[in-house]
């Protein structure tokens, strides 16, 4: 097949499998508690908190090049995690921003600038980040490393919020923030003075392999997974544990029509480092239902081929 057709294939293959996607984004939506939750770790000490970051609210499934008719809701959450570890504090993600909390979603529109109507996304915000982290003792200047699965405008919201904390980054991405000729972003423009990490390819954070960032480029030349094994040293989770970002998503991949994306590299990141995973491991995509590398290897059609 020619890479012109396998593109084409690709892109009628995404249109079809994004309308199951998007269905489950309200249900993911609404699971996401404003209380933070606790995962279970047989080892106290490790634990994994996630964080309502808020909902877009996107009345427009034409952007996705599909009908109303496909798909009756497209809206979509998006968590924050925050992992304590006894060697330090992480948070992957920083959600769209506290400062929409206790706005009208119809008045507080995503993006710099906005699609124009009837294609706008907008932002819903119940609770503020910071509230919530300091609700269970955790303060950002309690956060010690910052890590971005990618720095779409949906993952930064908050991001200056933690300008103290080490941020953990790959060039690629940070190219993207900070390059020459880049318009930076007000909501991560403080990271650019921050204690600054560049690092390559998987990165374990605490040096013990029981947190990782898995490098898996595509959907942003820097993008990565943060993935907690099983069994790593003395901590043991239930599961493997894989928070995908926007790489890997229930019955679809991350979209790589965007600035820096590549359908390349996205699909080499699945095949060579995601699909390598435990069958076991329990996906949590950044928006969208939650999934298995069992369940995507034999029934994604990106992978699986049909």
């Amino acid at each position: 097949m020619s890479r012109v057709r396998g593109l084409k294939t690709m892109e009628k293959m995404r249109r079809r499998v994004t309308v199951g996607l998007l269905v489950g984004l309200l249900v993911a939506a609404l699971a996401v508690a404003t209380r933070p939750a606790k995962a279970q770790s047989a080892v106290q000490g490790l634990r994994l908190y996630v964080v309502d970051g808020g909902s877009i609210i996107i009345d427009a499934p034409e952007k996705f090049g599909l009908t109303r008719e496909q798909v009756k809701n497209s809206n979509m959450s998006c968590p924050v995690y925050l992992i304590v570890h006894p060697r330090g504090t992480l948070l992957f993600d920083t959600g769209l921003g506290d400062r929409y909390a206790g706005r009208p979603f119809n008045e507080a529109v995503l993006g710099d600038p906005p699609d124009p109507p009837p294609m706008a996304s907008f932002v819903l915000v119940l609770k503020t980040v910071k509230s919530q982290l300091e609700a269970i003792g955790y303060a950002p200047s309690k956060i010690d490393y910052l890590a971005l699965s990618h720095p779409h405008v949906d993952h930064i919201g908050n991001a200056n919020d933690f300008a103290a904390s080490t941020f953990l980054v790959h060039k690629g991405d940070y190219d993207m923030m900070f390059g020459p000729d880049v318009k930076v972003n007000p909501a991560y423009a403080a990271l650019k003075n921050s204690k600054t990490n560049i690092i390559e390819g998987d990165y374990d954070v605490f040096g013990d392999g029981t947190v990782v960032l898995k490098f898996t480029p595509g959907h942003t030349p820097g993008s990565v997974c943060l993935y907690l094994p099983k069994d790593a040293g003395a901590i043991t989770t239930p599961s493997p544990q894989l928070f995908a970002g926007d790489t890997l998503f229930a019955g679809s991949i991350g979209r790589t029509d965007l600035w820096g994306g590549s359908m390349d590299d996205i699909m080499d990141s699945l095949r060579s480092k995601v699909m390598e995973l435990p069958d076991e491991t329990i996906v949590y995509p950044g928006h969208g239902p939650v999934t298995s590398i069992a369940q995507e290897r034999h029934s994604n059609p990106f992978l699986t081929g049909n």
